[in-house]
């Protein structure tokens, strides 16, 4: 299979797998110690899934195969030296990272199924993140012999952004500028609230579908997407939450088919689908039409790096996220007339 096959099969398994991504549960924003303690001086001992791991420097030739940590890593202005590709680009950069890494800095690592342990050896990390990995003790034995590695952190699986940031900060010797970011977050979605006083009171949807039979909703309070949304004054349709709906598997999300899309009907909607064809079907449907939302033209597309985004949080994308948002809502019939 070539570089290009591999590539474009990855990214169909992950288009197909979205509406499962979607239902992650996740929560940010929120002021929390930090899961690991973290000393302000090395060495700095890390408990993993695998073990514990010291970095005894600050690091500086860092291997990043978690999303999240890809992004933490630059948002502290440090430039790893390789990263592990995103699928939904063709350069393997996050969107909201372009120009911030160069492609003669970084190597983008092909990882379909096996870490490319020969290609990691080559790029000499001081530190290998790895986060949101859930590695076999063998090839995590074989990565900590290479450097460092803080892998498969149980009490990161929630994804906490301030608890991660503050980690990795602390691991390159830049707890300060890791607290200075999160200030800044904080800010900007204080001021996003405030220069969009139309959304309070309002009811939104927040769904992603990979198939017309099956349409993932994210309801838990404790889903970022929620959590940020209710930053806004927003809040989650109500027939989503007093509905006997299944849950779809993935925490934080409950599944409905398309015979109950008028469920989501809310004062917006916002709606990924895992190809154009399928939201081409979508909105032609009757049912579609039949949505005061839709009516309104307050039915928002959502893209899937902005799903991603929304779904996998980062020091590094939620400032992006924000101006994707700040875009969108400019769509919205309330916003429009204000």
């Amino acid at each position: 299979m070539t570089s290009c096959t591999r590539r474009v099969a990855i990214r169909s398994t992950a288009l197909a797998g979205m509406a499962a991504l979607i239902g992650t549960s996740v929560r940010a924003q929120e002021a929390s110690p930090a899961a690991t303690p973290i000393s302000t001086g090395f060495p700095i001992t890390v408990v993993t899934a695998n073990g514990s791991t010291e970095v005894s420097a600050p690091a500086e030739r860092v291997v990043a195969l978690s999303y999240p940590d890809v992004d933490t890593v630059v948002a502290l202005g440090v430039t790893p030296v390789g990263v592990q590709r995103d699928v939904f680009t063709e350069s393997g950069i996050p969107v909201w990272l372009e120009g911030k890494i160069a492609a003669e800095d970084t190597v983008v690592l092909e990882i379909p199924e096996e870490v490319p342990i020969e290609e990691i050896v080559e790029l000499q990390p001081d530190l290998i993140l790895d986060t949101l990995g859930t590695r076999s003790a063998p090839i995590f034995d074989r990565l900590n012999g290479i450097a460092p590695t803080v892998s498969g952190m149980p009490e990161l699986q929630q994804d906490l952004v301030s608890d991660r940031t503050r980690l990795i900060g602390a691991l390159l010797g830049k707890s300060e500028e890791a607290e200075a970011t999160l200030a800044a977050i904080e800010e900007e979605i204080t001021a996003f609230a405030a220069d969009h006083p139309q959304l309070q009171g309002k009811t939104f949807s927040f769904g992603y579908t990979g198939a017309v039979e099956n349409i993932g909703v994210i309801v838990s309070p404790d889903h970022f997407v929620v959590q940020l949304l209710s930053r806004f004054g927003l809040s989650v349709a109500p027939a989503l939450l007093d509905s006997d709906l299944p849950a779809r598997g993935a925490p934080g999300s409950v599944s409905i088919s398309w015979e109950q899309v008028q469920l989501l009907d809310a004062d917006i909607i916002m709606l990924g689908f895992s190809n154009p064809e399928l939201q081409q079907q979508f909105e032609e449907s009757p049912l579609f039409g039949s949505l005061a939302a839709a009516q309104r033209g307050n039915f928002l597309t959502i893209t899937s790096e902005m799903a991603t985004a929304l779904n996998v949080p980062s020091a590094g994308n939620i400032l992006w996220t924000l101006d994707q948002l700040r875009d969108l809502f400019q769509q919205l019939d309330f916003i429009r007339e204000a």
